[in-house]
């Protein structure tokens, strides 16, 4: 039997030829790594865990929020909260452990909602003027910001029950409130513009207390409350009551402070 020899590299045919380079050209380029801006232009960007974890426990908090502002702390579940948020039952128990560690993380996820709902309404102003921006702010709130406030006076109705999860949880959040609120009376003191007699906790603590209350009787079923006209009673209220000269700061507050850096009595205070 003879065999036929095959031609050596250099005189095959062109066209055999070049496809061997291809071939070989095809498969180098699929084994050689790719460079960094290759990688770039055919990977999707992929989160890190850090980010994966705090978007997940962001999602989590605010299900926990809706279903608090619900149907109440007491009565809602770990799982239920984890379904809410389109995650599996467990997922909450992953991340936060337990119901009062939950409780926990989310009174500090109220407190950073206030803070992004009030902050660029109020970062312009200190003392007096930033007391009745404040009650505008909390009083004036759209329809869909009141979910945070909901939440927050359930949690606090049952954190007067015995043996409540809620209680010291709340109690740490409602002392950081009112210390923002008291350094507030304590600027406008030293600018002259709030009573130098007042009691700056006790104004704070007397403040925080009407506003709560107030929006406890606007949620209450079949109440009609006219937030708009109670707003303005409000700082009317507090003015007068707060105010080191109190006929100036009416009207300086109904010409809306002859400017946000302009506190009432500006320049008269000796």
């Amino acid at each position: 039997m003879s065999y036929k020899k095959r031609p050596p590299a250099d005189v095959r045919t062109p066209v055999k030829h070049a496809r061997i380079l291809r071939r070989a050209q095809v498969k180098a380029e699929a084994t050689a790594p790719l460079s960094a801006a290759a990688l770039a232009d055919k990977s999707p960007t992929r989160r890190t865990q850090e980010q994966r974890r705090l978007e997940a426990e962001a999602r989590l908090l605010d299900a926990a929020l809706l279903l608090v502002a619900r149907k109440g702390w007491a009565g809602m579940t770990l799982a239920e909260v984890g379904t809410a948020a389109g995650y599996s039952r467990s997922l909450v128990a992953h991340h936060f452990g337990s119901k009062p560690k939950l409780l926990q993380a989310l009174a500090m996820h109220i407190g950073r909602n206030f803070i992004a709902s009030f902050g660029q309404r109020l970062e312009s102003s200190e003392g007096l003027p930033a007391i009745a921006q404040f009650i505008e702010a909390y009083l004036g709130r759209s329809h869909a910001e009141w979910t945070n406030t909901r939440a927050l006076l359930i949690l606090m109705a049952e954190g007067t029950t015995d043996d409540s999860e809620a209680g010291a949880n709340l109690a740490a959040y409602n002392e950081r409130s009112i210390k923002y609120l008291r350094r507030l009376f304590d600027i406008g003191i030293q600018n002259g513009d709030v009573r130098a007699d007042i009691d700056s906790k006790a104004a704070a603590t007397l403040l925080l207390g009407s506003l709560r209350g107030v929006m406890l009787q606007s949620f209450q079923q079949k109440t009609i409350v006219d937030l708009p006209r109670l707003r303005n009673e409000v700082v009317t209220m507090f003015l007068r009551y707060a105010a080191s000269r109190p006929a100036e700061a009416l009207v300086q507050y109904q010409c809306g402070w002859g400017g946000a850096d302009t506190p009432p009595g500006a320049g008269a205070a000796k």
